[in-house]
């Protein structure tokens, strides 16, 4: 099983982006006069996305027709029980677990998070872009 790797996360963001500005047929150039910003910027938005402001992002992919979508892969543990197990001293600091409560990044065998959807395969009906705004 493989672990999880944040910069293999990150590598998968980048080649996302700049794919899906390739299959759009636009340069970095082109996607910068859309958004408003210079083409040296968008070469640093698809090199390191996390450094950019989270509006930058979400206003790039929603120009390239895709979405972010959060997805839980583990699921949380209910509250009744973090507060127990930190009444009964069993607090731990981030990274190390405390029973019932899961460590702050479990193994898995596949990154979580953000995933990129195309706007085809978004539910029809659903407006996500409202709550950003």
């Amino acid at each position: 099983m493989a672990k999880y790797s944040e910069p293999d996360e990150r590598a998968a963001l980048r080649e996302r982006l700049r794919g899906l500005r390739v299959a759009r047929g636009l340069s970095q150039r082109e996607l910068g006069l859309l958004l408003g910003v210079n083409q040296k910027r968008v070469a640093r938005i698809e090199a390191a996305p996390e450094l950019a402001s989270l509006g930058q992002v979400r206003r790039l992919l929603t120009l390239l027709g895709a979405r972010m979508e959060i997805v839980e892969t583990v699921p949380a543990p209910e509250a009744s029980s973090v507060r127990a197990s930190l009444r009964q001293g069993r607090g731990r600091p981030m990274g190390s677990s405390a029973p019932g409560v899961p460590a702050a990044r479990p193994e898995r065998s596949q990154p979580a998070g953000e995933r990129i959807v195309p706007e085809e395969e978004a539910r029809p009906g659903t407006n996500w872009s409202s709550a950003w705004d």
